[in-house]
This record gives structure tokens, sequence and C-alpha cells, in this order.
């Protein structure tokens, strides 16, 4: 079975986060069959930030009240698409996630990620990575309290044991280190969440309109990472 890692965090419904994003997150993913002649079997495993995986076998109710609509695994034919709402998932709870999909025809994937406060409104998408990834990541773009901007990110480990990873974060426009984040134990196949806005990157900040730098990320095996920049609401932009 071939393995594909959405490596951003995925947020069940009404789930309040620290630092950079605020307000209320909600993910989905669409799963592709790249296979145009033959059905693939899909399987679908949450894991949460600690490394649990809930089981979960079942994707999305009926909502006329009869048999399961979208069971885990699940078949998806040849060329189709299947979409995964993550709040609609049935027992698994509010939370952060990583997802491992697997199946045994290859398979392309790409989730959303959209949020609100009231006053501002956020959307990303990232596409899922095959189960090789990298020890060391380069971020060109990372912000602090840049014009109200601040970065989240999200560190999946590619495998299935437990993996050390560093953040080092450089200085605007150089490649001094001025601070530094971890090594952070991070479960097999789950994420370290880094919510830039919480941290003090002051020392980084070569100007005085925040902090517009880059980052390095190091870990002892295979890693895969997503930035996204958000709006603190709260800040006139």
């Amino acid at each position: 079975m071939k393995k594909l890692l959405l490596a951003l965090v995925i947020l069940a419904v009404a789930v309040p986060m620290a630092g950079a994003q605020v307000g209320v997150w909600d993910s989905s993913f669409n799963v592709i069959n790249l296979d145009t002649t033959a059905a693939a079997t899909v399987q679908v495993t949450f894991y949460r930030e600690d490394g649990t995986s809930p089981t979960i076998t079942c994707l999305r109710d009926d909502p006329s009240g009869g048999p399961c609509e979208l069971p885990n695994p699940f078949t998806l034919g040849p060329g189709k698409k299947e979409e995964i709402y993550v709040p609609a998932v049935p027992g698994l709870g509010d939370g952060r996630y990583s997802v491992v999909i697997s199946a045994d025809k290859p398979i392309a994937a790409i989730a959303s990620l959209a949020g609100n406060d009231l006053q501002k409104f956020y959307t990303a998408s990232y596409t899922g990575l095959e189960d090789e990834g990298q020890v060391r990541m380069y971020l060109p773009g990372v912000q602090w309290n840049f014009y109200a901007w601040d970065s989240h990110l999200s560190i999946q480990n590619l495998t299935n044991n437990s993996l050390n990873i560093t953040v080092q974060f450089l200085l605007e426009g150089s490649n001094t280190v001025c601070h530094t984040e971890g090594p952070h134990s991070t479960p097999q196949y789950a994420s370290w969440h880094l919510d830039v806005g919480a941290l003090d990157l002051s020392a980084c900040d070569a100007g005085t309109d925040g902090y517009n730098g880059s980052a390095v990320i190091s870990a002892t095996g295979p890693i895969a990472a997503v930035d996204n920049q958000t709006t603190d609401p709260s800040d006139p932009l």
C-alpha cells in the first residue's frame, strides 16, 4: 500500500488556537485515484498530537440516518475523487490531527484549511506528500508580527518512530541563527504545531516592522513541513 501524508494540521470544528491562529478552524481533504482503469482501496488514519490514533470506521454518515455513507476503508473508482470534511467524521472529536492516507493504487491528496473570527477569514491549501521526506527543510518566508501577520508551522514526522525536530530562525537578511525552538520529540506520524506569533523573535527583527525572515528545520528522520500565514484581527492592516 502506498502512503500519502498530509503534513499540516487537520482541525475538527470549534478549536481555538494559541498564538497566531485565532477563531474557529475547519479542514477538509480530497483524495484522487490516479489510476484511470482500476478502483483503489483507500484507508485514512488520523493521528493526534501525542501520536495516538483513534479508530475511525466511518468517514461520513448518511444524512438521512441510514448506514455509513463513506466507510473507512473505502473504494475509490478509477479517476474519481472523494472529499472528506473533517468536522463531520463520526467519533473524531475536536482537535489537531495529522493524516496518513494509504491506498493500493497511486493517489494524490490536497487538504484545505479555513477559519474565521467574525472579522477576517483565512484559507490555505496544501498537497499530501509521499512517505519519503527530508531530514532538513528550508522555509524562505516566516513572519512574526510583520504588519500584523504571523506564521503557523506544522511539521510532520513521516516515520513510525518518535523523532526530535528543531527549528532555527535566521536573522533577517543573514544566515545567523537568532532563535531556536526544540528539539521537540514528535511521535510517529504526528505533527508538531508551532505558533510563531506566540514566540519572542524581537532579536531576529533587523528593522522595526516585525520579523520577515526564514527558518531551517532539522530532524533525526524524514519530515515534511508547511507554513501558513495569518493575520491578527485586532491589529489594523
